[in-house]
């Protein structure tokens, strides 16, 4: 990646949402429900997305499967960096 000092921390999808941070005791190290339920959401789009591509395959289906692959992993990867196991 070509990014000087550290790298950014949500991608621009993430910009206009709010942090809701629950008390650390009650689900240390799991997901909250509000987390796997967003998380459930994202793998329903993505498995969604390529099922279409592969049964029609247009550049607009590979667009919005990227996308959802895209959206995943950025969530993914910043729960993993927030030290959630999954």
């Amino acid at each position: 990646m070509n990014y000087k000092g550290k790298p950014p921390k949500y991608s621009s999808y993430y910009k206009g949402f709010k942090e809701v941070t629950l008390p650390e005791a009650k689900y240390k190290g799991k997901l909250t429900p509000a987390l796997e339920e967003e998380l459930k959401f994202l793998r329903s789009q993505l498995d969604r997305f390529e099922e279409d591509y592969f049964r029609v395959a247009s550049s607009q289906n590979s667009t919005k499967r990227k996308k959802a692959r895209e959206d995943l992993s950025l969530f993914v990867n910043k729960l993993r960096r927030e030290g959630y196991s999954l």
